[in-house]
């Protein structure tokens, strides 16, 4: 049906047509309901008399906006009009890729750059149970700004199973009954060819095709009529990418990786085919070199499960003494043989430390899989299968060359950071020896005979050689201990602030002399001692290019990049024969609500860095913060798909529900109060540069708490007010957040709870005035928020789930159980925060996940 201007659909005025094909017509429209625009698919009318089909469609719809991925398409909402079903969808800016294909084959970078966004997406997506089936350009849109998104998730399935056959298109038209036929069907899987079963295995399939078309212009699979192209599916490879189209050898194998006929030889996961798109490095796709490599051994491309991809490796100096690759000009190049990557692990979860065995085959290592705890598993070289040991709650310390291990029992995390207790035992049988308590790192001399260990003392992280001998102390910490391969020095991460993960890599001799090789390191993640032990290789960032991946350093100081392209690594382990334990790291954080007269949990996450302090009351809305870069989005328990509402972090809704909260996180915090509707952003003065680390609206509506202080200086509580900007302190000089890093009020907003600088958590008169403590609050607890009357104050305790949220009577110290708390995601779970709306009816569960793979690497020089 088409609709003119003009006409409402439930709360969405048409504005003018933006397109039309087999799966119905496309419309801009106006959402009167949030003001914003959208785009209005008015699907076929056969699906009104089809119940089933629409049924099934609407499942998919849910299953997609619940998704909410930046490289997905958004659905905003569905319904039906006078019998017609329409969908309401994200309405963007550019064009599609058939559309940019049409004028030619993409440069190298920009298809790398496209490959891995829709990869993310199909990622997202899978990890759901969604599976495309109908891949192809005409339904990845490239956005104004180069972000790729994948359309038509769930609209796609509904088409018949041979889409190719009919003489209409699923989705986006192309100009001819013959250019939809040819246009679908060169992006079947050969098992949608055969009407067999199909997985997410066939996105893959139809990724590879796609990402063929963008590097040669042309199909990958070619013919003059539907069966020609579909026995080419089926039987034929495609012709090779032009050699002058500078296109990396490694980006090539990827896809012909994806284009394999049996699902089996392709990737097994749209993770590990991102993961093999980040190890093209920028540095291989130039428009004048090109690496040379082999084709890879048919019996490579026979390992199913086991990942293995090339990494195109250009090892480059530069003019800069410091010698990193990421700036700079290229004045000298040299190739290198190609590092090959087997997947070792494929459960879900947290990898925490993996050592070589005394044989160098032999793999132990300590992981978090699937929600479960800490415990040692064993693999082989080459093997994705692996044997958990028999030994409860234990962490891989080292593994001497004669097969002796040291491990920590009872290792207990705390984000980064973990103790246990130090532990001996033989890989030939004999169970674990305690040895020593508060141990954090421990490594075997060279002869096996001893261990240096670490372990926290009064405060202070201190490295003993042998055990008991202080060869140095920290406020801070350190990991990473390696003896050199010739046992006179130790090699260590010096870590100078106490849970922050920049350092220094340093080495320190048997009689305790100390010297840095490189300082001001960023997010490392672990290091180990060369092969021939005149390097020590680790994975970490630079100020200069703030990007994770495995470099070296050697003794004069002298640095290089191993790997340029694997990024978010982390380095287990280093052979003597040269082989590497990588970890790849993936994190993901989740916002989930629930509210007291409501026992389901909802998914208020959108991207892989979402954060929430806050919810209104009734659960209607949730301020979410989307890091890097900040910005503040809403989302509406009636309509779940984020509406951006300006810059920063979100920390509060107004008591009338019309204003957000935010502070833009700089020296001198920027305190901004976004609209929830119609209005403009306005920013409050802070005359006194205050750095705000947290804020909440008082029940007026017309004054603002704010946590800082000026840069440097302790934190304070401090009274702003809304309408003249002046700010006055209301507590000493050094308070802090209670551990829901939010500000708990009284219900009259009189009260504000803080932690004092000794460590109690007080009650502080906004008015001023001396604070007093919190009847009945038990060592280690914190309050979340009050009941309206403020009889009752909510309260948990520790830093992981499940929280046990308890109602605890100020008067008569009566506790009730409110509702205990646990993550739907379990697997990897690391930090977890919880907050409470203002009156305690709504909980906001922030939490993130560290996601690992063990890979073997072979052939780094």
């Amino acid at each position: 049906m088409s609709l003119a201007a003009g006409v409402r659909i439930a709360s969405y005025e048409v504005v003018s047509p933006l397109g039309a094909g087999g799966m119905g017509e496309v419309y801009r429209a106006r959402d009167r309901k949030l003001n914003r625009d959208v785009a209005l698919k008015v699907l076929p009318a056969a699906f009104a008399s089809d119940p089933e089909r629409l049924a099934r469609f609407e499942r998919e719809a849910q299953a997609v906006a619940a998704l909410s991925h930046p490289n997905v398409l958004a659905i905003h909402d569905f319904g039906t009009f006078d019998g017609v079903p329409y969908a309401v969808l994200e309405l963007l800016d550019g064009s599609t890729l058939r559309e940019r294909l049409d004028s030619g084959p993409l440069a190298p970078r920009r298809a790398i750059e496209y490959a891995i966004q829709v990869a993310s997406g199909l990622a997202a997506a899978h990890d759901k149970g969604i599976v495309h089936r109908d891949l192809k350009p005409e339904n990845i849109f490239v956005t104004a700004d180069h972000q790729a998104k994948i359309l038509d998730f769930g609209i796609a399935k509904l088409a018949p199973l041979h889409p190719a056959l009919t003489e209409a298109t699923v989705t986006t038209p192309v100009n001819t009954a013959a250019g939809a036929v040819l246009g679908t069907i060169g992006y079947l899987s050969p098992e949608q060819v055969r009407s067999s079963v199909v997985d997410h295995r066939s996105d893959l399939f139809a990724f590879g095709a796609v990402l063929y078309e963008m590097l040669a212009g042309r199909p990958a699979f070619a013919g003059d009529s539907a069966v020609e192209r579909m026995n080419a599916i089926l039987k034929e490879e495609p012709r090779s990418l032009d050699p002058a189209a500078t296109i990396p050898p490694a980006l090539e194998r990827i896809v012909r990786r994806c284009l394999e006929k049996n699902p089996a030889n392709r990737f097994q996961s749209a993770h590990d085919l991102r993961f093999a798109l980040e190890n093209v490095t920028a540095a291989a796709v130039t428009d004048s070199h090109r690496a040379a490599a082999d084709d890879p051994a048919p019996s490579v491309r026979r390992r199913g499960v086991a990942l293995r991809v090339a990494a195109v490796i250009l090892l480059v100096a530069l003019a800069a003494a410091a010698g990193f690759v990421s700036r700079g000009s290229l004045t000298a190049r040299r190739s290198i043989a190609m590092p090959t990557f087997t997947r070792l692990t494929d459960q879900r979860g947290t990898l925490r430390a993996a050592r070589f065995g005394g044989d160098t085959t032999t793999v132990i290592y300590s992981a978090a899989w699937d929600g479960q705890p800490l415990r040692l598993y064993l693999t082989r070289a080459g093997s994705s299968a692996s044997t958990p040991l028999d030994v409860a709650s234990a962490h891989v310390l080292s593994i001497s060359r004669s097969g002796e291990l040291a491990m920590s029992l009872g290792h207990r995390f705390d984000g980064w950071l973990g103790t246990g207790t130090l532990a001996r035992a033989s890989l030939l049988g004999t169970g674990p020896r305690p040895l020593l308590e508060d141990v954090r790192e421990a490594d075997w001399s060279l002869d096996g005979s001893a261990l240096a260990i670490v372990r926290r003392v009064d405060g202070r992280d201190r490295l003993e050689w042998p055990a008991g001998k202080v060869l140095y102390q920290t406020n801070g910490f350190m990991t990473d201990v390696r003896f050199s391969p010739d046992g006179g020095r130790i090699a260590f991460v010096d870590h100078p602030a106490y849970g922050d993960n920049d350092g220094h890599v340093s080495l320190i001799d048997t009689d305790g002399r100390k010297r840095d090789l490189l300082r001001g390191l960023n997010s490392i993640h672990g290091m180990a001692w060369s092969p021939r032990g005149d390097e020590l290789w680790f994975a970490a960032a630079t100020p200069e290019d703030r990007v994770v991946t495995l470099r070296a350093v050697d003794l004069s100081s002298q640095t290089r990049v191993l790997l340029p392209g694997a990024i978010d690594v982390a380095l287990m382990d280093v052979g003597r024969d040269g082989r590497v334990l990588l970890s790849r790291e993936s994190g993901v954080r989740h916002v989930e609500v629930t509210t007291a007269n409501d026992p389901t949990v909802r998914d208020y996450s959108f991207s892989e860095n979402s954060v929430a302090r806050m919810a209104t009351d009734d659960g209607s809305m949730v301020l979410v913060t989307s890091q890097g870069p900040s910005s503040v989005y809403l989302r509406r328990r009636a309509d779940p798909t984020p509406f951006r509402l300006g810059e920063g972090e979100g920390h509060d809704i107004s008591p009338d529900g019309r204003w957000a909260l935010s502070v833009a996180p700089e020296a001198s915090s920027r305190i901004l109060l976004l609209p929830t509707g119609p209005g403009d952003a306005k920013e409050l003065p802070n005359p006194q540069r205050l750095s705000v680390t947290a804020a909440r609206f008082l029940p007026d509506g017309r004054r603002i708490v704010l946590l800082g202080g000026p840069a440097g200086d302790a934190w304070r509580g401090y009274v702003q007010e809304i309408d003249s900007g002046t700010i006055r302190p209301f507590t000493v000089a050094g308070v802090t957040f209670i551990q829901s890093r939010n500000i708990v009020l009284t219900p009259d907003g009189t009260g504000a709870v803080f932690t004092a600088p000794d460590g109690r958590v007080l009650l502080f008169p906004t008015a001023g005035g001396e604070p007093r403590p919190i009847p009945h609050l038990q060592p280690g607890e914190f309050p979340l928020a009050w009941t309206p009357d403020a009889r009752q104050l909510y309260v948990t305790r520790g830093s992981t789930p499940p929280w046990r949220i308890e109602r605890v009577d100020v008067g008569s110290g009566q506790r009730t159980l409110w509702k205990e708390v646990a993550a739907s995601q379990s697997a990897g779970v690391r930090l977890s925060i919880v907050a409470m709306s203002p009156r305690g009816s709504t909980l906001v569960h922030s939490y993130s996940q560290l996601l690992s793979t063990l890979y073997l690497v072979e052939g780094i020089q």
